[in-house]
This record gives C-alpha cells, structure tokens and sequence, in this order.
C-alpha cells in the first residue's frame, strides 16, 4: 500500500528525476486524489492494527494522530511523487494521468481506497483465523532449525 512505500522512501529520490517527469507524477497522484486516498490508508492501517490487536482500541486516535504529523501529504508529497517517478516513465504517467481522468478511472480512483481497505481486512481476517496454524509451522521450522543435542538439554 502506499503508507508502506511511503514510509521507507529515501527523499534523495526526488533529485533523481527530471523536473518534468516529477511535475508528471504529481499531476498523476492530483488525478487519483492520493492525498485523499492517503488519509484513508492511515484509517485502513489503525483499524487493521486493531482488529490484529484489539487492545489497541482505545489507541486508534493517538495511531491517526501519529501519521497525521508525520505522513501528512505536505509532508510526503514530493517522496511520493519520487517515488512514482521512480517506477514509471514521464510516457507512463501521462498516459495514467489521461485514464483517471476519464469517467471509469474516476471510478477505479475513488473506489481504490474502500476495496484497499476491504482487501487488508480480509487479510487481516484469515491471518487471525488461521495464527495457531502458523504458529505451528513456525515451531516445527524452528524445531528443524535447532541444532542436535539441545532439545534433549531443555
């Protein structure tokens, strides 16, 4: 998701790209309202964080808090810009740019968030569903891992 791009972007991308190639991939995230979208990842990630956790609850406001002082647009947009230009051409996103602008990209755009947040909490879901099974793989791994002798010195 984008919060987790975000958050291990080097900001020496930004230097990398050409002036118009950057000004591409900022009309880019303007079309598909990445601000917004971005809001709304931080919505998606607390409430992911609690539903894996649930005694964090009483935390959800202090989490938005935290990413709203250092993951607010302001604060990224030009990373993030970086980091679009980093993976498409100025070509590309142009071309990106003249879909979301069409009516079924508008869709796609402001549908992105609730089916990115519905997608997490699937996953998060069948996570939690199945944690004891993947606790035991990670036993038996870990068990296979060890070396001779030991687990019979426990």
């Amino acid at each position: 998701t984008i919060l987790l791009t975000i958050a291990v972007a080097p900001a020496a991308l930004a230097s990398e790209h050409a002036s118009s190639h950057l000004e591409a991939a900022h009309a880019y995230l303007v079309v598909i309202d990445a601000e917004h979208n971005m809001m709304g990842g931080a919505e998606t990630m607390a409430d992911v964080m609690i539903q894996q956790n649930p005694m964090l609850r009483p935390y959800r406001e202090v989490v938005l808090e935290w990413a709203d002082r250092y993951m607010s647009w302001d604060t990224i947009k030009d990373e993030v810009a970086a980091i679009y230009a980093d993976a498409f051409t100025e070509k590309e996103l142009r071309e990106l740019t003249a879909f979301y602008r069409t009516p079924t990209g508008q869709k796609s755009a402001r549908l992105a968030p609730d089916l990115m947040r519905k997608g997490a909490m699937l996953g998060a879901a069948i996570a939690t569903e199945h944690a004891s099974e993947l606790r035991a793989m990670i036993e038996k791994r870990a068990a296979e891992l060890e070396p001779p002798g030991e687990a019979s010195a426990q």
